[in-house]
C-alpha cells in the first residue's frame, strides 16, 4: 500500500505553518519509519534536526 503523491501534496498545500517542507521516500506508503528506515531517519537528520539544534547540522555532515 503507497500513498499517492498528488493528494499528498494538495494537503500540504493547505498546511499552514512557520515552516514545512514535504519529503517524499519512494516506494515506502504511510509506514516509511519502518519499511525505509535509513531514509526516514536521513531525512529527519537533514530536515528537522538542523531545526531543533542548529549546531546539530554540523556535528551531523
Amino acid at each position: 500500500m503507497f500513498t499517492q503523491l498528488e493528494p499528498a501534496q494538495a494537503f500540504f498545500a493547505e498546511v499552514e505553518a512557520p515552516h514545512k517542507e514535504l519529503a517524499t521516500i519512494g516506494d515506502a506508503g504511510h509506514f516509511a519509519a519502518f519499511t525505509r528506515p535509513q531514509e526516514f531517519s536521513k531525512e529527519l537528520r537533514a530536515r528537522v534536526l538542523p531545526r531543533v539544534v542548529p549546531a546539530a547540522n554540523q556535528r551531523c555532515a
